[in-house]
């Protein structure tokens, strides 16, 4: 079975993301190592931000994803608690 890739390194991936403006959850749900259906429970439990909707696309502001990946270990403590009830 092959090795799974590391998870990169937090400050490449705050390097990699832009400043400001909007991104596709395919740009970015790489980083975090779990499915799309997680991490729209996660919008749905308000974990994380609903997108903003442009027509039939779902957006994110990347000064909220930069945030979420700042904030992971406390986010991760979240979803474990919410596991538990």
């Amino acid at each position: 079975m092959p090795n799974k890739p590391d998870k990169p390194d937090k400050l490449k991936v705050l390097e990699e993301l832009p400043n400001t403006g909007y991104l596709r959850l395919r740009g970015f749900l790489r980083f975090f190592g779990f499915s799309k259906a997680t991490f729209y429970r996660c919008i749905a439990k308000g974990i994380f931000p609903a997108p903003i909707k442009w027509g039939r696309a779902s957006l994110w502001r990347a000064e909220d994803i930069r945030n979420i990946l700042e904030n992971f270990e406390d986010i991760a403590n979240k979803l474990n608690e919410s596991k538990s009830l």
